[in-house]
């Protein structure tokens, strides 16, 4: 298959990926843009990620892993925001 997105080959039953139809367009697309797709949505619906283990920012509360010094960086950018 030819990705619509990157225009690479990629084998859809080894590598993953995905055909369909966006409307009446038909398209694939390659595992990196599939990814790159749900990333898009996710944006655009104002979801956040833990930049540590990927896990998802539930309301004001951040997952309970820690950084290299010990505190959530996304928590303390949370609780600088919460200052100003």
């Amino acid at each position: 298959m030819n990705c619509s997105i990157c225009s690479c080959d990629f084998d859809i039953d080894e590598e993953g990926g995905c055909c369909g139809s966006l409307g009446i367009l038909p398209v694939q697309f390659c595992p990196t843009c599939l990814n790159g797709v749900f990333d898009m949505v996710d944006q655009l619906q104002g979801r956040e990620y833990c930049e540590d283990c990927c896990q998802p920012k539930q309301g004001t509360e951040w997952c309970e892993c820690p950084n290299k010094e010990g505190e959530h960086p996304g928590q303390l950018n949370f609780e600088k925001e919460l200052e100003h």
